[in-house]
């Protein structure tokens, strides 16, 4: 008779620690609340706890429209090219870093 309340509690608190994704209460946090509070508790833990914050960087690159080679530095023309007899003007992009 316990065994079976025993498995849904321990289910219920796992997946009350499943809301805890992209807020800033840890895994383990949220799952001892629960348990040893209870879900409920451990629901209203996790919803008071703040969101992540994401923060994303941008990089500016200059690439050559002809053999797609990709600068970092500002330049006026692709070395490659010009090595080759071309003066290509390259075009910037921003370039996502990481999130």
């Amino acid at each position: 008779m316990i065994a079976p309340l025993l498995i849904t509690y321990i289910s219920a608190s796992i997946l009350v620690t499943l809301l805890a994704t992209g807020r800033r209460i840890s895994f383990a946090g949220a799952f001892i609340t629960s348990l040893l509070m209870s879900p409920i508790i451990g629901i209203i833990a996790i919803l008071k706890s703040e969101k992540n914050i994401s923060i994303k960087h941008y990089s500016t690159r200059y690439v050559c429209p002809v053999c797609n080679i990709e600068y970092s530095q500002e330049k006026e023309c692709c070395d490659f090219c010009k090595e080759m007899g071309k003066e290509i003007k390259l075009e910037s992009k921003r370039v996502l870093i990481y999130e």
